[in-house]
């Protein structure tokens, strides 16, 4: 049985995002401390990432103007999902749900969790 909650969350996290946004944001998650925080250069990022300067910058916005990371050279700082938690009647195409208020990273964990 699939889990709804999730789903939705998962799905206003990556639905349309590029492949290089995944990757960096999945980078992200990977490498942050308790926080969210991570200290990686652009060069790095780039380096393991595969990809160029103008390509990080360009999915680094993306992520940005999702809510989804924060950036201030040279941190990262990846943002809580709830902002992403959607409120969203059964049948009702997902981009015509609205977000509802954040909750802590902790109960989104466990709310997804059967």
């Amino acid at each position: 049985m699939q889990n709804n909650c999730c789903k939705f969350r998962v799905e206003a996290v990556i639905l349309g995002r590029k492949t290089g946004a995944l990757a960096l944001y999945l980078f992200l998650c990977t490498v942050a401390d308790a926080q969210g925080a991570s200290y990686y250069s652009d060069g790095r990022v780039c380096e393991l990432l595969g990809m160029g300067s103008a390509e990080l910058k360009s999915t680094r916005r993306e992520l940005m103007d999702a809510g989804l990371v924060a950036y201030s050279r040279p941190f990262y700082q990846v943002l809580s999902l709830d902002e992403h938690k959607m409120e969203c009647p059964p049948g009702t195409p997902l981009r015509q749900c609205r977000k509802s208020a954040p909750a802590t990273l902790n109960s989104l964990a466990r709310s997804c969790v059967p």
